[in-house]
């Protein structure tokens, strides 16, 4: 490790003394400051692998049926309002309504799922997104 700083302060002298850009001691900085980490892991994939999470993943094929009942439940809009199937005579089916998400994370508050503009309602509604908190989900 002393040895990376000791290439930093190298590399501060050699700009303060004007022989290399700003740009470049970033550039050389970042690549000395990496050489010296693990290698980074792209957030949401599976260290195993490296592939993109699912959300089946994060909280278990088994319990993507309770998942999909608590987001018809929270789901609201920018406003806090509610989201209402607006089409005449349907039944809502949780699973294809989790299924039509644009994305989900796990946060802070819980399980984050969202929807952009047109996906679930009408555009005049905005997007729509559900905070499920993960003591509610069956496996946390």
């Amino acid at each position: 490790m002393s040895d990376h700083i000791d290439k930093l302060l190298q590399l501060k002298e050699l700009y303060e003394k004007g022989i290399i850009t700003q740009e470049e001691m970033e550039k050389e900085k970042a690549r000395i400051l990496n050489d010296s980490a693990e290698p980074a892991r792209k957030p949401g994939t599976k260290p195993e692998t490296g592939q993109t999470a699912s959300l089946a993943d994060l909280v278990g094929a088994e319990n993507l049926p309770r998942v999909a009942e608590l987001l018809v439940d929270s789901l609201k809009n920018a406003n806090g309002e509610l989201w209402k199937d607006s089409r005449k005579d349907s039944k809502i089916d949780p699973i294809s309504l989790l299924e039509q998400r644009d994305g989900c994370a796990l946060i802070r508050e819980g399980l984050i799922i969202y929807y952009h503009p047109y996906t679930i309602g009408i555009g005049a509604e905005g997007s729509f997104s559900a905070i499920i908190p993960l003591d509610k989900i069956p496996f946390w």
